[in-house]
């Protein structure tokens, strides 16, 4: 088991820009590391004329600590040779949007251009800030990356084109020494997530709950407070959502040719038919056994993975992280055997991947495999509970798409959003989750609700009696139970889905009409 666990770190490190129909443009650009004598060149490549990408070996994303070297320095190559890309085409973006503090760099190289050329630190800021816009996708600040004086110079520093000082100054003023990290260091830091704050005129959280936790949590160095809009997290429908499923919404208008939804599209969810779902449902189901069945993807035994036809799939596909609790459904181990043993062709599929630098969530991917395993409790039921290591896109589209029923069981207000709920949503997948994330936009009727407070007695028995209502929502003899309830999830989330809808969202926000310009300026 442990052998397969392993190939869940994999990277791919060989994919090259040519590979995917990206040109050479014959242009590069520049970078300093360590003073003049290092300097990178890093190759321009483009496939449209909108969308510029640049090729510097950065290696893998998450490659050691969010405080190492290579981190900061694939991060400087984000921001200062993003931006220098773009000029080499002779761009000067309108705005630019900042995906947590990790590509702040954007904003400093634009920043620091304004000073070089003779502005004043706070004229240089409050015209950053007029066009930077930063969405926050986490409410744990010691996920954002740090890091010290030393490490700025060597990477940073060199790569400012202003020469007085002021930016350097600028820049060192947020440095601090965080008390979380003094177990680590007593070295003052500069948080990137926080300098994200200070150089963004728009902020946005990823649901409407994070919006609102963030807002509260969250302040300048000066104190001053911070609003951060809710622009909910979406996804590309026709990606995601099973095609025949797609195609059947469509001709129902509930989506247009771009993916965004209609006008009235509760009132067309309303006129789906139960049996056409169910039977659509159906087919992505197929889909998934035959998936699962053609050995490309085994169980934590390494055995090939077969299940029967009138199985009720129950999937929990997502990343391992403490707070999304993938041991929840565990803790009862004798109410999960008992309702196992009432519903005999129940199935568990557990997937997904923990940071490869989380040793707490490694450790309890190993504790749920040894509990199915050798737990005596579920002695009996232990060859309906699969573990998949190999998580990947196209295992969670089938996983999302095919399954009966999806548990999702973050701590309430930790969730920022969490994606995978609209796969299922889209997909008419029974929802069983906690309140939390994207699922605290949507009404209450429209997804199945754990309630109780966080690890409570209340929470666990809730888990368990609303993934028995699930399991008999999923009997073919109550489709038209099912269809209402999949409607409603429809009708509560199926806006959200849309990643069209995002994207309209964030122009919206980037460039409001007149009378809304006052709405959300720091």
């Amino acid at each position: 088991m442990n052998d397969k666990l392993e190939q869940t770190e994999e990277w791919y490190k060989d994919n090259k820009p040519a590979d995917f129909g990206y040109k050479n443009t014959g242009k590069s650009i520049s970078l300093k590391v360590n003073g003049e004598e290092n300097t990178h060149n890093i190759e321009i490549w483009g496939r449209g004329h909108r969308l510029v990408l640049f090729n510097s070996d950065l290696e893998e994303v998450y490659k050691g600590s969010p405080q190492d070297d290579h981190r900061l320095y694939q991060e400087m190559v984000g921001g200062f040779a993003g931006m220098k890309a773009l000029g080499e085409f002779g761009i000067n973006p309108p705005i630019i949007h900042l995906n947590e503090g990790s590509s702040v760099f954007a904003a400093i190289a634009y920043m620091d251009n304004l000073v070089a050329h003779g502005a004043s630190i706070e004229d240089a800021l409050a015209a950053t800030r007029a066009k930077t816009l930063m969405t926050n996708h986490t409410l744990v600040p010691a996920a954002w990356n740090r890091f010290s004086l030393g490490q700025l110079e060597k990477y940073v520093f060199p790569n400012l084109t202003d020469q007085s000082g002021l930016m350097k100054g600028y820049l060192t003023q947020f440095m601090k020494v965080f008390p979380e990290d003094k177990a680590r260091t007593d070295v003052p830091m500069l948080d990137l997530g926080l300098l994200a704050l200070e150089v963004s005129g728009k902020l946005n959280g990823v649901s409407v709950s994070h919006a609102e936790i963030a807002s509260q949590k969250f302040a300048r160095s000066d104190g001053s407070a911070v609003y951060f809009k809710p622009i909910t997290n979406g996804m590309d429908a026709d990606t995601w959502i099973d095609e025949e499923m797609m195609r059947y919404y469509r001709k129902f208008g509930l989506y247009d040719h771009w993916g965004m939804p209609t006008d009235d599209f509760e009132e067309r969810v309303n006129k789906l038919s139960a049996g056409d779902l169910w039977v659509n449902k159906r087919n992505a189901k197929n889909q998934l056994l035959d998936y699962l069945q053609s050995g490309r993807k085994k169980d934590q035994y390494g055995r090939k993975i077969v299940i029967p036809e009138d199985a009720k799939i129950v999937v929990w596909p997502r990343r391992f992280a403490d707070y999304k609790r993938p041991g929840m459904i565990f803790r009862d181990t004798k109410r999960l055997a008992q309702l196992m043993e009432k519903e005999k062709n129940a199935y568990f599929i557990i997937a997904g991947r923990a940071h490869p630098n989380d040793t707490a969530m490694r450790d309890e991917m190993y504790r749920i495999l040894e509990m199915i395993d050798k737990n005596g409790d579920l002695a009996s039921v232990k060859d309906r509970i699969i573990f998949i290591p190999e998580y990947d896109p196209e295992l969670a589209y089938y996983l999302n798409s095919g399954a009966d029923i999806a548990l999702n069981t973050p701590i309430v207000g930790n969730e920022a959003c969490g994606t995978s709920i609209f796969k299922q949503t889209g997909n008419n997948t029974l929802i069983v989750s906690t309140r939390d994330g994207g699922l605290s936009d949507a009404p209450q009727g429209s997804f199945l609700e754990i309630g109780g407070l966080p690890d409570s007695h209340e929470e666990q028995t809730s888990l368990y009696d609303q993934l028995e209502r699930a399991l008999m929502l999923a009997e073919t003899s109550r489709f038209e139970e099912w269809g209402k309830q999949v409607k409603a999830q429809l009708q509560g989330m199926g806006r959200k889905v849309s990643g069209t809808r995002m994207l309209a969202d964030y122009v919206n926000y980037s460039f409001p009409k007149k009378e809304e310009r006052a709405e959300g300026s720091i």
